[in-house]
């Protein structure tokens, strides 16, 4: 009689409310800590220090992630320092499990390092400037790594969005050298597009996505 009293209990709850989205995550616009920008369960995962925004301040990026395992995806922050000794949320966009965040100069890296399934690795990073005259921060550079360890060949993938720049290059290993075999350069419009509408280039979607396989003909 319990058993079957149960069934009726599930069987009146809504699929809406079992299986409800959770709310947007909540990030406040300023605080003390960069601890306070967190919401409850979320820890940082990685950080890198560096004068973003030229003020001779320290600003912060850092990647929060929900909890020790990992279950959603990790959280981008970018926070700017104050002379008030406040700190200011500029950017925060959720990502594909980066590890590795580096700044230099006045520019952060948001790398994704070697990876991948099988012989096929891949190694993908972004540039990212504060854009000028602005409180946004802008995509100023691509790159990408794709290796056959079986075939001890790939396929490099560079790109400047400020001057409309795109090399990629063919290339083996031989005689425990990096050897190029073809070299393709293309202009294209320079474009600015901000840290928030960020998605990874259409030419490199495919590759990217799970290491599918190495294309050997130039992306279009």
């Amino acid at each position: 009689m319990r058993l079957v009293f149960l069934f009726i209990i599930i069987g009146t709850i809504s699929p809406c409310a079992a299986f409800s989205a959770s709310p947007p995550l909540q990030f406040p616009a300023s605080a003390n800590k960069l601890e306070d920008f967190l919401p409850e369960g979320w820890r940082i995962k990685s950080i890198a220090k560096g004068d973003l925004n030229k003020d001779d301040l320290d600003d912060y990026a850092l990647m929060a992630q929900f909890g020790s395992m990992g279950l959603l995806d990790p959280e981008l922050l970018i926070i700017e320092s104050g002379n008030d000794k406040c700190y200011r949320l500029k950017v925060h966009r959720s990502f594909d499990n980066p590890s590795e965040l580096e700044i230099r100069g006045n520019v952060l890296s948001i790398i994704w390092p070697w990876y991948g399934i099988g012989r096929a690795q891949t190694d993908h990073s972004i540039k990212v400037r504060k854009y000028k005259n602005s409180e946004h921060y802008r995509i100023i550079g691509e790159d990408s790594d794709y290796y056959d360890s079986f075939k001890m060949e790939g396929q490099t993938y560079s790109a400047n969005y400020i001057i409309g720049l795109r090399i990629i290059e063919y290339y083996h290993w031989g005689d425990e050298k990096k050897v190029i075999d073809d070299k393709l350069e293309e202009k294209f419009a320079p474009d600015v597009i901000f840290v928030e509408d960020y998605h990874i280039n259409d030419d490199l979607a495919d590759i990217h996505q799970y290491n599918r396989r190495l294309y050997r003909t130039p992306p279009h």
